[in-house]
C-alpha cells in the first residue's frame, strides 16, 4: 500500500510538474534531513520535474510554468543543466507564443528575476569552470549564449507590458523591488526622456536593454505610495537597483 501511494504521488509530480516544483521549496524549508541528502533528493527530484515540464510547454499555464522556474532558482539548481535548460526553453516558448504577454506583475517579475539569478550564476560559475579547466565550459558558455540572445526579446516584452495604462498599478511592493533588482544585475540602462525613438533602437540592436523613463517614473511613484509595505530587503533592493 506505501508502494502505491508512492506510485500515486510520483505519478501525481509528474503530471502537475510545476505546481511540485513549488512544493519542494516548501518541503526542502521543512526537513529534517541531513543537507547534502535532502539537496541531492530535491536535485533530482527538479531535474525530473525540469524535463516533463518542457515537455509539456505547449499546454502548460504561463503562470504555473514561470511558478515551476523561480522554484529551481530558489533551490538553487540553475548548474543542473536539466533546470537550466528549461528556463531557456520556456522563456523562448513564451516568447515564440506571445504568453509572456499574458502574464500579471507576480510571474512577469518573477521570470525576469530567474533571468537575472541565472545572470549572476553564470558570471560566478565562468571564473571557477576557467580555473579548473571543466569539460562542462563549453556547455556553460553556449547556456551563456542562448540566454544573451534572449534577453533583448525579453526585456522589451516585459517593458512593453509595463507600459500600458494602469498595468503596473496591481504591483506590490515585493513585485516592484523584484523588477528593480533584476533591471540592474541585467545591467538595462535608464532610456532618457527626451531620447529619440531611433536611439534607442539602435542601442537595443546592439544587445543593450532599455529601461523606458515613464516606466521608472512610474514605478517611482507607486514606490512612494507603497513605501510602508516595503520589507527591509525590498527597501535595500530597491536602493541598491
Amino acid at each position: 500500500q506505501q508502494q502505491q501511494q508512492q506510485q500515486q504521488q510520483q505519478q501525481r509530480r509528474l503530471d502537475h510538474p510545476a505546481t511540485a516544483a513549488v512544493e519542494l521549496v516548501v518541503a526542502q524549508d521543512q526537513t529534517t534531513t541531513t543537507p547534502a541528502a535532502a539537496a541531492a533528493v530535491v536535485e533530482d527530484l527538479a531535474a525530473e520535474l525540469a524535463i516533463r515540464l518542457q515537455q509539456l510547454l505547449d499546454s502548460a499555464e504561463p503562470e504555473d510554468i514561470c511558478h515551476c522556474l523561480w522554484a529551481i532558482t530558489k533551490l538553487q539548481l540553475l548548474r543542473n543543466p536539466q533546470c537550466s535548460g528549461l528556463v531557456i526553453a520556456a522563456t523562448a516558448h513564451g516568447l515564440q507564443h506571445g504568453w509572456v504577454h499574458m502574464l500579471t506583475g507576480k510571474p512577469l517579475s518573477s521570470l525576469l528575476w530567474v533571468h537575472a539569478q541565472y545572470h549572476l550564476q553564470q558570471h560566478q560559475q565562468q571564473g571557477a569552470l576557467e580555473r579548473s579547466g571543466s569539460s562542462d565550459q563549453e556547455q556553460q558558455q553556449q547556456q551563456q549564449q542562448l540566454q544573451q540572445q534572449l534577453l533583448p526579446s525579453l526585456v522589451a516584452a516585459v517593458m512593453q507590458e509595463c507600459s500600458q495604462p494602469s498595468f503596473l498599478a496591481t504591483w506590490t511592493p515585493q513585485e516592484i523591488s523584484m523588477l528593480l533588482w533584476s533591471c540592474a544585475v541585467l545591467k538595462v540602462y535608464l532610456a532618457p526622456a527626451a531620447a529619440a525613438a531611433a536611439a534607442v533602437n539602435e542601442r537595443e540592436q546592439q544587445g543593450q536593454l532599455a529601461l523606458p523613463h515613464n516606466v521608472l517614473q512610474e514605478i517611482c511613484v507607486l514606490a512612494t505610495q507603497q513605501v510602508v509595505r516595503f520589507t527591509p530587503q525590498g527597501i535595500a533592493n530597491t536602493c541598491w537597483a
